[in-house]
């Protein structure tokens, strides 16, 4: 939904996955699994996960998620505007612009 595509082809539990584009990627990184190499802990947990776009990237994309069925919100913040959406992991995903 996000046009994030896929970069790398990870081979093993803990390596990323990098979506976007080179220099303006996201590093996706899974929760260990069950048989999974131990790891420390890395993480306490997040919110939600904020890209900030142009007004009209964010005009875009709600339209493309209402035309393909997608549920999302949008809010009014008075210095900003943003759309809320969730991945198919169930984490909040924010689009925001402050070209209000």
């Amino acid at each position: 939904m996000l046009g994030l595509e896929l970069r790398n082809e990870p081979q093993a539990d803990d390596w990323p996955a990098f979506m976007g584009e080179f220099g303006r990627c996201v590093g996706l990184f899974q929760a260990q699994e069950g048989g999974a190499a131990e790891r420390g802990t890395e993480a306490v947990g997040f919110r939600h996960l904020a890209f900030t776009v142009g007004k009209d990237d964010l005009d875009r994309a709600q339209a493309h998620f209402a035309e393909s069925g997608v549920d999302s919100r949008f809010e009014d913040h008075g210095n900003a505007h943003s759309v809320y959406l969730r991945d198919p992991d169930g984490h909040t995903i924010e689009l925001t612009t402050y070209d209000v």
